[in-house]
């Protein structure tokens, strides 16, 4: 349900974007002789359209006014700010979760105080899994959040210029290149049908980025969460319902000690196995809370 609620934000506000630029390729759209609005071909004008697209519009939406989205740890500019929201949530319905495995076990309000309280900087090492602040973590190929969202803003810049480019060159009127930019820009709406060089969606790169974001948020929580808490002794390998190709997730489903996806907290496989996994990890109560 959260990852549906981000989809749908995600959706909300791109629309938003896509109509910011429909509003500046109308603003440079000159008539032609049969008196239609259209965008000049020169490439003087073209390259002045994308300039501005970027620096108005897509810039400020994924990186902000500075270079770094993430500066410090905090948003700086409204994609940022869904990652940051998206990921901050993600990782409170795991630790509620948790939560709530404790309480169904420990009935004294004494001792549950003490297990879900604040706990004391006590010079004693815990076993536990590390946090890592999800803008500090370094994906396998390198890359920081900051890194993650300048290339995907720089995906997004490019499908939109090759989609500009194409029907400027094709004498497509301003008022159908504006229309399809929302189509365009807009996850889960009316897909562009035809086979164009541009491909069929301009914010693939930035679902996708989302999805994978929560979703490692969300594993992480629960991987830390679980070596933390007293109760747990397991985490379940869930197969989503909407997996269909065979792959390592299977196999990760049916592995563990016991075969059944059951893995030792400190021991679960590496999660998301792949982008927009859609598989989750389900904490597993010990079956012997004494």
């Amino acid at each position: 349900r959260h990852q549906k609620r981000m989809d749908q934000r995600l959706t909300a506000e791109h629309r938003a974007v896509a109509r910011s630029m429909a509003a500046i390729v109308m603003q440079r759209a000159t008539r032609n002789a049969a008196g239609e609005q259209v965008i000049a071909s020169s490439r003087v004008v073209r390259d002045a359209l994308k300039a501005d697209i970027w620096t108005l519009v897509l810039k400020p939406y994924y990186i902000g006014y500075g270079n770094d989205p993430l500066f410090g740890g905090s948003p700086k500019s409204p994609y940022a700010r869904l990652l940051v929201d998206g990921i901050t949530e993600a990782t409170r319905i795991q630790c509620e979760r948790q939560a709530a495995i404790v309480r169904r076990q420990v009935k004294d309000p004494v001792v549950l105080a003490w297990l879900t309280g604040l706990r004391p900087m006590l010079p004693v090492r815990e076993t536990r899994g590390v946090y890592d602040p999800f803008h500090a973590w370094v994906d396998p190929n390198g890359y920081r959040l900051s890194d993650r969202i300048w290339r995907t803003s720089i995906d997004v810049r490019s499908r939109v210029d090759r989609l500009l480019d194409y029907h400027i060159s094709q004498g497509t009127s301003a008022v159908e290149i504006a229309n399809m930019l929302e189509e365009f820009m807009t996850p889960g709406g009316r897909a562009v049908r035809t086979r164009t060089p541009y491909g069929t969606q301009g914010s693939y790169s930035a679902r996708r980025l989302a999805r994978t974001e929560i979703t490692a948020a969300s594993g992480r929580a629960t991987v830390n969460a679980s070596i933390a808490n007293p109760f747990v002794n397991g985490v379940r390998w869930r197969l989503s319902g909407a997996h269909r190709d065979a792959d390592e997730c299977d196999e990760n489903a049916h592995g563990g000690p016991n075969g059944d996806g059951v893995y030792p907290p400190d021991q679960v496989p590496t999660y998301p196995n792949h982008t927009q996994d859609l598989c989750s990890l389900v904490p597993v109560a010990t079956s012997n809370p004494a």
